[in-house]
């Protein structure tokens, strides 16, 4: 009985002489409910200016880089030895070669190491650990990069970001060299990251030192891949 009292009472509750009360519907919105409208209105023009400031602050360093680019093309470039090469000379014998180096399972590989082969590695398109209010992520070797509008990094963004370093001649590369070497690094440092020897090998800054170090020796130094000589019948 007292369930079935309590429900008849819910049942007839803002029933006043056989009418509905509807004053809840009928009353004005309270002063905190346009004010919450007003705050969630000025946060999101907040997040919208500092997107648009965010977007023209890269536009005028993405124009830099091109301008920076552009000005090598009309002086000598000085070479410069990038710090992966001058890491492997200075400690050369201390070099572990790759089929006596540890390999650990204590991690897993990330999600995009796992889904990376030769096929696909050229289209890889990589997270940007920009922090705060920078457009710009500085490397080793005095390399920067910026973004992309989906604030990834591809290709793209690699080739304009190593030409813009101190030391790399673009007179001096072949249209293809950036990209043939960057398909072969972003697969490598997968490769390793999958097979334990490296966790989170695959990053925007061992692609970077990666191209630099294959640039000093293939370009300043003049040494040859083996699968070039072959290829070039210099080699047996």
């Amino acid at each position: 009985m007292d369930f079935h009292f309590e429900d008849s009472r819910s049942q007839n509750q803002g029933k006043v002489d056989g009418k509905e009360n509807r004053s809840s519907l009928s009353q004005p919105k309270r002063k905190q409910d346009f004010d919450d409208i007003s705050t969630s209105d000025s946060k999101k023009q907040k997040v919208a200016q500092q997107d648009d400031e965010s977007y023209q602050e890269r536009e005028k360093q993405r124009s830099k880089q091109k301008l920076l680019i552009q000005q090598k093309d009309m002086k000598k470039v000085r070479a410069m030895a990038g710090r992966l090469l001058t890491a492997k000379l200075d400690n050369h014998d201390q070099l572990i070669p790759l089929k006596n180096a540890p390999t650990s399972r204590d991690y897993s590989p990330s999600s995009l190491a796992q889904g990376i082969n030769f096929e696909n590695s050229l289209e890889v398109r990589l997270e940007c650990p920009i922090s705060g209010d920078l457009s710009v992520l500085r490397l080793s070797d005095g390399a920067w990069i910026i973004p992309g509008e989906d604030g990834l990094v591809g290709i793209e963004e690699i080739e304009e970001a190593f030409l813009a370093m101190p030391g790399v001649d673009p007179k001096l590369l072949h249209k293809n060299w950036i990209k043939n070497h960057f398909r072969m690094i972003v697969w490598t440092l997968a490769s390793l990251e999958r097979k334990g020897f490296c966790q989170s090998a695959l990053s925007l800054q061992n692609i970077m030192e990666r191209l630099k170090y294959r640039y000093d020796r293939e370009i300043d130094r003049a040494e040859r891949p083996i699968l070039r000589k072959l290829c070039e019948k210099d080699d047996a």
